[in-house]
Protein backbone atom coordinates (compact mmCIF):
# COMPACT_ATOMS: atom_id res chain seq x y z
CA UNK A 1 0.00 0.00 0.00
CA UNK A 2 1.51 3.32 -0.59
CA UNK A 3 1.87 6.31 1.56
CA UNK A 4 -1.18 8.56 2.18
CA UNK A 5 1.33 11.60 0.61
CA UNK A 6 2.16 9.48 -2.60
CA UNK A 7 -1.32 8.81 -2.99
CA UNK A 8 -3.02 10.60 -6.24
CA UNK A 9 -5.81 13.12 -5.08
CA UNK A 10 -7.80 15.12 -7.32
CA UNK A 11 -6.66 18.42 -6.13
CA UNK A 12 -2.93 17.03 -7.02
CA UNK A 13 -3.85 16.00 -10.20
CA UNK A 14 -5.75 19.07 -10.74
CA UNK A 15 -2.31 20.95 -9.84
CA UNK A 16 -0.33 19.28 -12.27
CA UNK A 17 -2.33 19.59 -15.12
CA UNK A 18 -2.62 23.25 -14.30
CA UNK A 19 1.25 23.46 -14.44
CA UNK A 20 0.78 21.84 -17.59
CA UNK A 21 -1.42 24.72 -18.88
CA UNK A 22 0.55 27.46 -18.12
CA UNK A 23 3.62 25.68 -19.53
CA UNK A 24 1.49 25.55 -22.44
CA UNK A 25 -0.12 28.99 -22.70
CA UNK A 26 3.43 31.01 -21.92
CA UNK A 27 5.25 28.70 -24.84
CA UNK A 28 2.03 29.96 -26.89
CA UNK A 29 2.87 33.27 -25.99
CA UNK A 30 6.32 33.27 -27.03
CA UNK A 31 5.35 32.16 -30.35
CA UNK A 32 3.04 34.71 -31.17
CA UNK A 33 5.31 37.09 -29.67
CA UNK A 34 8.46 35.26 -31.52
CA UNK A 35 5.73 35.59 -34.97
CA UNK A 36 4.55 38.96 -33.94
CA UNK A 37 8.31 40.12 -34.05
CA UNK A 38 9.45 38.46 -37.30
CA UNK A 39 6.58 39.86 -39.14
CA UNK A 40 6.84 42.87 -38.23
CA UNK A 41 10.35 43.33 -38.37
CA UNK A 42 9.95 42.28 -41.43
CA UNK A 43 7.51 44.89 -42.89
CA UNK A 44 9.75 47.36 -41.12
CA UNK A 45 12.98 46.95 -42.94
CA UNK A 46 10.91 46.13 -45.96
CA UNK A 47 9.07 49.74 -45.64
CA UNK A 48 12.58 51.19 -44.81
CA UNK A 49 13.81 49.93 -48.04
CA UNK A 50 10.94 51.41 -49.73
CA UNK A 51 11.43 54.36 -48.61
CA UNK A 52 14.99 54.94 -51.03
CA UNK A 53 13.25 53.05 -53.78
CA UNK A 54 10.14 53.34 -55.91
CA UNK A 55 7.28 52.10 -53.66
CA UNK A 56 4.34 52.78 -50.64
CA UNK A 57 7.43 52.85 -47.88
CA UNK A 58 5.58 55.09 -45.25
CA UNK A 59 2.58 52.82 -44.89
CA UNK A 60 4.40 49.34 -44.93
CA UNK A 61 6.45 51.38 -42.24
CA UNK A 62 3.61 52.54 -39.88
CA UNK A 63 1.95 48.96 -41.03
CA UNK A 64 5.06 47.29 -39.25
CA UNK A 65 5.41 49.55 -36.62
CA UNK A 66 1.67 48.71 -35.95
CA UNK A 67 1.98 45.37 -35.98
CA UNK A 68 5.22 45.60 -33.34
CA UNK A 69 3.16 47.62 -31.32
CA UNK A 70 1.11 44.91 -30.36
CA UNK A 71 3.56 43.47 -28.13
CA UNK A 72 6.33 45.66 -27.39
CA UNK A 73 6.79 49.30 -25.96
CA UNK A 74 9.32 50.96 -27.93
CA UNK A 75 7.51 50.44 -30.78
CA UNK A 76 4.40 52.18 -29.11
CA UNK A 77 6.38 54.89 -28.43
CA UNK A 78 7.94 55.06 -32.10
CA UNK A 79 4.33 55.03 -33.40
CA UNK A 80 2.93 57.85 -30.98
CA UNK A 81 6.39 60.10 -31.50
CA UNK A 82 5.70 59.78 -35.15
CA UNK A 83 1.69 60.22 -34.99
CA UNK A 84 2.73 63.56 -32.72
CA UNK A 85 5.29 64.40 -35.63
CA UNK A 86 2.88 64.05 -38.76
CA UNK A 87 0.57 66.20 -36.93
CA UNK A 88 3.20 68.84 -36.25
CA UNK A 89 4.19 68.41 -40.38
CA UNK A 90 0.72 68.63 -41.33
CA UNK A 91 -0.48 71.80 -39.52
CA UNK A 92 3.07 73.33 -40.56
CA UNK A 93 2.20 71.97 -44.40
CA UNK A 94 -1.47 73.72 -43.67
CA UNK A 95 -0.27 76.85 -42.93
CA UNK A 96 1.91 77.40 -45.44
CA UNK A 97 -0.38 76.08 -48.51
CA UNK A 98 -2.93 78.45 -47.36
CA UNK A 99 -0.64 81.42 -47.11
CA UNK A 100 0.38 80.94 -50.49
CA UNK A 101 -3.42 81.05 -52.01
CA UNK A 102 -5.09 84.24 -52.82
CA UNK A 103 -8.50 84.97 -51.72
CA UNK A 104 -10.54 85.82 -54.90
CA UNK A 105 -11.31 89.02 -55.42
CA UNK A 106 -7.74 91.10 -54.30
CA UNK A 107 -6.18 91.63 -57.50
CA UNK A 108 -3.64 89.61 -57.38
CA UNK A 109 -5.03 87.57 -60.04
CA UNK A 110 -4.57 88.15 -63.34
CA UNK A 111 -8.27 88.73 -65.38
CA UNK A 112 -8.25 87.76 -69.26
CA UNK A 113 -8.36 90.61 -71.33
CA UNK A 114 -8.79 90.22 -74.96
CA UNK A 115 -6.13 91.38 -77.52
CA UNK A 116 -6.75 95.03 -77.93
CA UNK A 117 -7.94 95.23 -74.30
CA UNK A 118 -5.74 96.82 -72.46
CA UNK A 119 -3.09 97.96 -75.32
CA UNK A 120 -1.92 102.00 -75.56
Amino acid sequence: MTAPEEQETPGRRARALNGLGTLASQGLRQGRRAAIFVLGGTLLLFGTLLLILPGPGIPIVIGGLALLAVEFAWARRWLRRGRVTGKVVKRSFLRRWRGRRTPAGTGTERESAGPDEGAP
